[in-house]
């Protein structure tokens, strides 16, 4: 199976950048409007409703936004993944599943852990788990850079299987990384992600395309 990282996810389309959204990357972004329509043939989703936001990127797989935050060291990332996984796994091994990619993805010393809860989801027809984790991100030593300030990264995220589509998932984000965490960040995150939704009938993967509405 594709194993799909929250972590990985974040530092990908952030540039590794542990200081926020990359400077490089944001300057090449589109911006988008609140709550912007994309649809593809697999997923429709919105862009996050707040001001201030850019798609980052875009492939078959993956769409990321990306915004500076408050500060130099403040950034937040949206971003939706389809993945694969054994077309037999179960519900409950879903759940271990995503817990084992998770943690193994949080490694010491990089990161140091300070809360991470999984559960069951029951607000879709379809097997879904939420995760809502808080860690210190100690940066990542180079040999240019051998010391970083450490930041606090808060992500929240929901998996879930794909309906009638054995061995895909799909998995939807909203993180924060820096010093200075908005007071609006579960509001926001959990409507970014309740704004990701299956169609009724999915044909075969292609990249979403972008629409506006009327």
């Amino acid at each position: 199976m594709s194993r799909i990282s929250i972590i990985s996810m974040l530092l990908l389309t952030a540039g590794q950048n542990v200081g926020g959204v990359s400077a490089a990357a944001e300057a090449h972004g589109r911006a988008v409007a609140p709550g912007e329509v994309f649809t593809g043939p697999m997923l429709k989703l919105r862009a996050p409703y707040s001001l201030g936001w850019v798609e980052l990127g875009q492939s078959p797989a993956q769409i990321a936004f990306g915004r500076s935050g408050a500060t130099a060291s403040d950034s937040d990332i949206a971003s939706v993944t389809l993945f694969k996984i054994a077309t037999s796994v179960s519900d409950e091994a879903f759940l271990e599943l995503i817990k084992s990619g998770v943690e193994k993805d949080s490694p010491k010393p990089r990161f140091d852990l300070l809360m991470s809860e999984f559960g069951s989801s029951h607000d879709r027809p379809y097997t879904c788990v939420v995760f809502r984790g808080k860690s210190i991100d100690n940066g990542r030593k180079s040999l240019l850079s051998r010391k970083s300030t450490p930041l606090e990264l808060r992500v929240a995220a929901i998996y879930c299987k794909y309906p009638e589509q054995p061995g895909l998932a799909f998995t939807a984000s909203f993180s924060h990384r820096g010093p200075s965490v908005s007071e609006a960040f579960d509001d926001e995150a959990n409507a970014f992600i309740e704004g990701v939704q299956t169609p009724a009938r999915s044909p075969p993967n292609k990249s979403p395309e972008r629409t506006r509405e009327p």
